[in-house]
């Protein structure tokens, strides 16, 4: 080894001094020494000693934290999760007034904001309990159907307008035309969940079941979520003089971002029951249907 080809050459026996300084300038045995029984010993960064121009490299050990220590470290840091998690739910609304409130103010804010996209995807299934009048009414159905059944689309609004379809967010965004509004009292169920460690939270709002009699709107539902359009029955000379709907079970769904942005919401509308009655000409008719409307949003800013 080097330390050996740099003795003297002579047959003199090395002197133990070098041994004895590498050995007792190094702090591992005394501090295993003083260790419980129970540490381990880790492999610790190296240490360079210069003896008499020559290098040798040694290592003092390190220790982990004894047992006792390890479980308070754990204990802590599950308590500073706790208190982290407990600060965001601190921020989400609870009571029904509350997530009312923050669909309602999240709902508006949309409506009035200029620069974002909006994602909108239309499901209407409907199905004919009933029928009479013969294939004008049938014919009549028909038309109905395809007229309320609408292609995704996506609206690009740059300065409160979408240049494509020259719509706004108010225009487009449940309920249509007019500014979002809903009370306690139209509400029979809410709740909301936190979603991510960012603040971000969930709501869901269900509404009590609700008559919508022609000529008259739905009162609750129309001032929320969007309603079947009336007019679109009044087609091909048809005269609808009873039209009575029922919705029954139309939930919200909406995540809200910690900014309080609406990110995303489903529109579940189930129409348990549909009665009309109409006029073609001299002919009569009369249907009753069911069916349900589903509508999803996407926003994204």
């Amino acid at each position: 080894n080097i330390a050996s080809k740099q003795q003297p050459e002579t047959t003199a026996p090395v002197t133990t001094t070098q041994t004895t300084a590498v050995t007792t300038s190094v702090p591992t045995t005394a501090v295993a020494s003083t260790l419980p029984a129970t540490t381990t010993t880790l492999p610790a960064p190296s240490t360079t000693l210069n003896i008499d121009g020559n290098n040798v490299v040694t290592t003092a050990g390190q220790v982990e934290p004894p047992e006792w220590q390890q479980i308070q470290q754990s204990q802590q840091a599950q308590q500073e999760a706790q208190s982290s998690f407990q600060a965001l739910k601190d921020t989400v609304p609870k009571t029904t007034d509350e997530i009312i409130a923050a669909y309602v103010k999240g709902v508006n804010n949309l409506k009035k904001a200029e620069n974002f996209t909006l994602h909108k995807d239309d499901k209407l299934n409907m199905s004919t309990d009933k029928m009479t009048g013969g294939t004008v009414v049938k014919t009549f159905v028909e038309q109905l159907m395809a007229k309320n059944q609408k292609q995704p689309i996506t609206y690009t609004f740059t300065n409160g307008i979408d240049a494509a379809t020259g719509k706004t967010p108010m225009d487009a965004i449940a309920p249509l035309g007019t500014a979002a509004a809903l009370n306690a009292d139209a509400v029979t169920d809410a709740r909301s969940a936190i979603v991510d460690t960012q603040g971000s939270y969930t709501i869901k709002l269900t509404l009590k079941d609700e008559h919508q009699i022609y000529p008259e709107q739905a009162p609750a539902h129309s001032k929320i979520v969007e309603v079947v359009d009336v007019s679109s029955l009044l087609i091909g000379g048809i005269t609808v003089t009873h039209l009575d709907i029922l919705y029954s079970g139309t939930t919200i769904e909406a995540t809200i971002d910690k900014d309080g942005r609406i990110t995303k919401m489903t529109h579940y509308l189930p129409v348990s029951k549909a009665v009309c009655s109409g006029k073609y000409g001299p002919i009569t008719a009369d249907m009753e249907f069911h069916g349900e409307f589903t509508s999803v949003y996407t926003f994204t800013y």
